[in-house]
């Protein structure tokens, strides 16, 4: 019997039962272990006493004489073997001066070097890497393909870096980072997603909708406007009957970018009747009351409370931004810029014009987009456009206008439209448009020799700018600017950081791509 239960009895029965037997042994353990012993050797005045000093020993004893549990936490598993190569060392000194030191500007080329010759980071540099993706989500693709399978297992072993664990974008890994965390990541992971891979971000957003809030729903649907395509019509088409009018006006809003949707095939037939085209001018016929399915397509229902042209505005904005470009060109049997003109002499200019500009953008449609900047002048809606234009027609556009704008003074302006194209262009340019540009900014700098200080914008805008022109115009770069320096010295400073930048750039890549 253990000393507790031993105690426990004698407590029960009480220390007057067994008179006959002497009071110093009722109550003894039975056993031989140290703690046992002290119990046995306890006496006191009473058997009452006696009890009560074994009982003090038991609870001191369980209190502070316990071996401390031992767990045994399994090692984890060391990550594969990787294919591609380590980076040379001849490469990784450049890596200090792009992470820490004074080229940082200069990490995202570093990374997408190492990635397109083919290497992987050595295992030492992968936890400040990772930490980097943590505080900047635009750092994360240029991260991502060069961490190796080191670098995935590693990002496994902190949660801060769950953005990078190999499962990540597996079925079951997005189950269970959706289950663990909250509303922000559950965005950032779905907007990730939607950029790699459209199909599966589609399937989760599915997986979660019902169950999730409205308000939630509204903001979610809005990451499927990146990769838009017609297989997220299905879906779309069906949010168009959703509980909140907020999802539903953004479903329509997101299948005006799908001409071949069945909704702009109905936008199609709804402005049949309502745009129309006689003997080369637009007319706009209004019926009096909106058929049911047209308000379900996204068309504003008749409010007593709006006036009636800023409601048929509405309305015509809503019809025609969703028809395919296609259809006015194929039913009115007329030419792009006879149609625009004829957008310029109808009752609803500014209207028309907006509705096909929006049309133009969503649909991607690079001659409705080209001739539209042609057409129009210089608003905010050709800003819009110009964000979307793809660069062989933004090349073909700026050199058929390349004398305007030489002699245009306001061109680097912050209001200016062509500052749109310089803020929103993704991909490097080529020798040609870069020098372009760059003769658009020393010309700047020679025309803000009075001002007392540099913009700030305007240098922000040059310094991007120099990490995507190509290394082999450096010579020319330079003597563009060092022309404007002689007029505007203000700029010295700041330009010889950007040509540092330019020279340590070229020296990488010449490096890279020699060992590939």
């Amino acid at each position: 019997m253990s000393d507790w239960a031993s105690i426990t009895k004698q407590a029960l029965l009480g220390t007057h039962r067994n008179e006959d037997e002497p009071s110093q042994n009722r109550s003894k353990s039975n056993g031989s272990s140290p703690v046992s012993d002290l119990i046995n050797s306890a006496s006191a005045d009473t058997p009452e006493l006696t009890l009560l000093m074994q009982a003090g020993i038991m609870a001191m004893h369980d209190l502070n004489g316990r071996l401390p549990e031992q767990r045994h936490t399994p090692r984890p598993s060391l990550p594969k073997p990787d294919s591609r190569p380590v980076t040379p060392a001849k490469i990784i000194s450049f890596l200090n001066d792009v992470m820490y030191g004074q080229h940082i500007i200069l990490l995202p080329n570093f990374l997408e070097y190492i990635h397109q010759a083919g290497y992987r980071l050595p295992p030492q540099y992968l936890p400040n890497l990772l930490d980097k993706g943590v505080k900047s989500i635009k750092l994360r693709p240029y991260i991502l393909p060069i961490l190796g399978n080191e670098g995935r297992w590693l990002a496994t072993q902190n949660p801060a870096w769950d953005y990078a664990v190999p499962d990540i974008y597996t079925w079951s890994g997005l189950l269970r980072y959706w289950d663990n965390n909250e509303t922000i990541k559950r965005h950032q992971l779905l907007s990730n997603l939607r950029l790699e891979n459209p199909e599966l971000a589609r399937k989760l957003l599915e997986n979660f909708w019902r169950s999730s809030t409205d308000h939630v729903r509204h903001s979610m649907i809005k990451i499927l406007e990146n990769n838009i395509s017609m297989a997220d019509e299905p879906f779309l088409e069906a949010a168009l009957d959703d509980r909140s009018h907020l999802v539903r006006r953004k479903a329509a809003d997101l299948l005006a970018f799908l001409p071949d949707s069945r909704l702009a095939m109905r936008m199609a037939n709804h402005a049949r009747f309502i745009v129309l085209w006689k003997q080369g001018q637009i007319n706009i016929s209004f019926p009096r009351e909106l058929k049911p399915e047209m308000t379900r397509d996204g068309i504003q229902p008749t409010d007593p409370k709006m006036d009636i042209p800023r409601l048929r505005s509405r309305q015509l904005t809503q019809m025609v931004s969703a028809v395919p470009l296609d259809y006015w060109t194929l039913e009115w049997k007329a030419t792009i810029p006879q149609i625009i003109r004829a957008i310029n002499h109808s009752r609803w200019p500014r209207t028309l014009l907006n509705s096909f500009t929006t049309a133009a953008r969503k649909q991607n449609n690079q001659e409705w987009i080209k001739q539209l900047v042609i057409q129009r002048s210089f608003d905010t809606q050709v800003a819009r456009l110009l964000r979307a234009i793809e660069h062989d027609t933004l090349k073909s556009y700026i050199l058929e206008n390349k004398d305007q704008f030489k002699t245009d003074r306001n061109l680097l302006k912050v209001d200016h439209p062509m500052m749109a194209v310089l803020k929103n262009h993704q991909h490097p340019w080529d020798e040609e448009m870069s020098l372009f540009w760059l003769t658009q900014f020393a010309t700047y700098i020679k025309q803000t020799k009075d001002r007392k200080s540099v913009d700030m914008q305007i240098k922000m805008l040059l310094t991007r700018f120099f990490t995507t022109i190509p290394t082999s115009i450096e010579q020319e770069a330079h003597d563009l600017f060092e022309s404007a320096l002689q007029i505007n010295d203000r700029w010295r400073s700041p330009l010889e950081k950007m040509f540092k930048d330019l020279t340590f750039r070229k020296r990488m890549t010449d490096d890279v791509f020699s060992l590939e």
